[in-house]
């Protein structure tokens, strides 16, 4: 008896192949890192549990030598994923021996399933195959495993979004498009393997509370075409990462964050803050950056770390910010000045400059924001 394949059976290989392949390039890339081995093994993990359903569909469990070979590989799945999702927000995440806490259950699932290939290899039949997996519990150990699969996944699925916002939390305060870039594709990650999660826990119900399937319908089939299809983009995706960026990112992510909490700089934000809403510093034509920093008690290269990481500006355009608020407050409440007088009186020092910062923030001429308030 030949396997047979059907078009379905080629689309979920095809993923497969491609998953492979990614996983090799992510392996021996020669900016291989944690996060790269990583997400190479959980690819090919993937890839062993999307080709169980080819190898029960097109026929190859009907053969007794191999109708056993072990490749219920799920439990390993959802520890990869967290480890993964660690490696890319921490920045001295290495793989330790603790980490391998994560792998005793799976690790003991599979030692039973290899015990049981091994027992049953050498029986021609598959009957006799059976009654001798039975008398190890193999249909109920398998049942249970299923529930610990969803177990498993919804476990870690939280200790990865406990992660995913901590990191948020720690960076919320930094305006940097490298935070952002991990940011996405962490929620990618996330997002992919919680559906994952969710169509599993669907079927097992389905299975458990459905005894007749609906003729045509084959839950596990839809199940495996969207595990397929998040093989073959996270694998490209995850491939075409710059890894070794977000590796830089990171530690470059670490120090920011790091030297933003740090208590002198704590305060010397709040000092600054004070100065610019209570004392209205700005309103000075001539303020320097040298100046606001000794008034607030700092160096100017602190003063400018700050200006820039929690206000995502340079020097000049926090402060012309500010004019200008202050300028539009006064065109709403005087009716004496000319619009040139009040953007004086808030520390502007000629028209250009002014005209330019006005168009800057507000994307439009004074005189056209006057107009659009009338």
């Amino acid at each position: 008896m030949s396997p047979i394949f059907s078009v379905f059976d080629f689309v979920i290989l095809a993923c497969i192949a491609q998953g492979l392949i990614t996983s090799i390039l992510l392996l021996k890339s020669k900016h291989a890192n944690v996060s790269n081995i990583l997400l190479g093994l959980a690819l090919i993990l993937l890839c062993i549990v999307s080709f169980r359903i080819i190898f029960h569909n097109v026929g190859l469990s009907n053969f007794p030598h191999i109708r056993y070979i072990p490749l219920g590989w799920e439990l390993f799945v959802p520890p990869f994923f967290y480890l993964y999702i660690r490696s890319l927000t921490e920045a001295g995440f290495k793989w330790q021996n603790s980490s391998l806490v994560h792998f005793i259950l799976p690790g003991v699932y599979l030692v039973y399933d290899l015990f049981i290939y091994f027992i049953s290899f050498q029986i021609e039949t598959i009957n006799e195959q059976s009654q001798l997996v039975a008398t190890f519990y193999y249909h109920q150990v398998n049942e249970i495993e299923d529930y610990l699969i969803i177990l498993s996944s919804i476990n870690y699925a939280f200790l990865g979004l406990k992660v995913i916002l901590r990191f948020r939390t720690k960076t919320n305060k930094l305006k940097l498009k490298q935070v952002e870039m991990i940011f996405k594709w962490l929620k990618t990650i996330f997002i992919a393997m919680g559906l994952a999660a969710l169509f599993l826990t669907i079927n097992e119900i389905i299975d458990l509370t459905i005894e007749k399937p609906i003729q045509g319908f084959n839950h596990w089939k839809i199940f495996s075409l969207y595990l397929a299809a998040s093989i073959y983009y996270i694998g490209i995706k995850g491939y075409k990462l710059d890894t070794s960026s977000i590796h830089n990112n990171k530690q470059y992510i670490e120090s920011v964050s790091s030297k933003l909490d740090n208590e002198t700089m704590a305060l010397a934000e709040k000092r600054l803050t004070e100065q610019l809403e209570g004392k209205a510093v700005y309103l000075n034509p001539e303020i320097t950056l040298d100046q606001l920093a000794d008034l607030i008690d700092t160096s100017p290269e602190n003063l400018s770390f700050i200006i820039n990481h929690k206000f995502s500006k340079n020097f000049r355009d926090l402060i012309n910010s500010y004019r200008i608020d202050a300028v539009k407050s006064k065109l709403q409440e005087s009716d004496n000045l000319t619009i040139l007088d009040i953007a004086l009186d808030c520390g502007f020092n000629s028209q250009a400059s002014f005209y330019r910062s006005f168009k800057k923030f507000e994307g439009m001429t004074p005189k056209a924001y006057l107009d659009s308030k009338k």
